[in-house]
């Protein structure tokens, strides 16, 4: 709840919420993916332009942003995820029945669809060409929806079960997409929600970046356990 100035009233966190028996427990999948040489000139590069640009006067936080979208771009449309998923994928599919998969472009869902098509009755999200999709999955007629970052926030499927992050938002955006698969399923009332994300292997070999910090909160929150009082 926010007040008036920058510090909420009162915040309710996921890890309360999963301990109170608001959300459901969750499990944690990680998949470890690397940059190829050209993905990682792309990043090397947004950190040239940030030097020029803090160089020439833009304003900081300007520059971060620049070079953080950029950074963010290359990561959610690495090209060794897919391919880890598909090397993987029959260990994935017993777990994609009701899941989402959050792609950032359409390409990259496409590739994803061509993929799952012949294991999985799978569609798309993309916009409202396929908007019927959703209510399909609502009445168990589809088994996995692949999307474009428009499922984050406002949609109560209870039936969720898992979500798959190829594209993965920070902060609330994060906490939204979270809150998706972890709604407590009164036909399930043993709920425990999957998540599968991608990590990359030298962020966890260092134990430094944002795969780094994103795994270390995602292990944290798939080791709550329901309050027994």
């Amino acid at each position: 709840i926010q007040g008036g100035g920058n510090e909420p009233i009162y915040q309710y966190d996921l890890k309360k919420a999963i301990r109170d028996g608001v959300l459901a427990e969750m499990k944690l999948m990680p998949l470890e993916y690397e940059l190829y040489g050209d993905e990682i000139a792309e990043i090397n590069k947004a950190h040239a332009q940030h030097k020029t640009d803090l160089e020439e006067g833009v304003p900081r936080w300007k520059a971060d942003e620049k070079r953080n979208i950029k950074i963010s771009d290359v990561r959610k449309n690495a090209r060794n995820k897919i391919e880890v998923f598909e090397s993987k994928l029959n260990e994935l599919i017993p777990h994609l029945n009701r899941s989402f998969i959050f792609a950032d472009e359409t390409n990259y869902g496409d590739d994803l669809l061509n993929i799952l098509v012949h294991k999985l009755n799978v569609r798309t999200h993309y916009g409202n060409d396929d908007k019927d999709n959703l209510s399909r999955f609502s009445k168990g007629e589809i088994n996995c929806i692949i999307n474009v970052m428009k499922l984050s926030q406002g949609i109560d499927v209870q039936s969720l079960n898992c979500i798959v992050l190829f594209a993965t938002p920070k902060g609330r955006q994060f906490k939204q997409r979270l809150g998706r698969v972890l709604r407590t399923d009164p036909k399930n009332l043993n709920k425990i929600a999957m998540v599968i994300d991608f990590f990359d292997k030298n962020h966890l070999k260092e134990n430094k970046g944002s795969d780094y910090n994103r795994y270390k909160e995602l292990i944290e929150y798939s080791e709550i356990r329901k309050s027994s009082q």
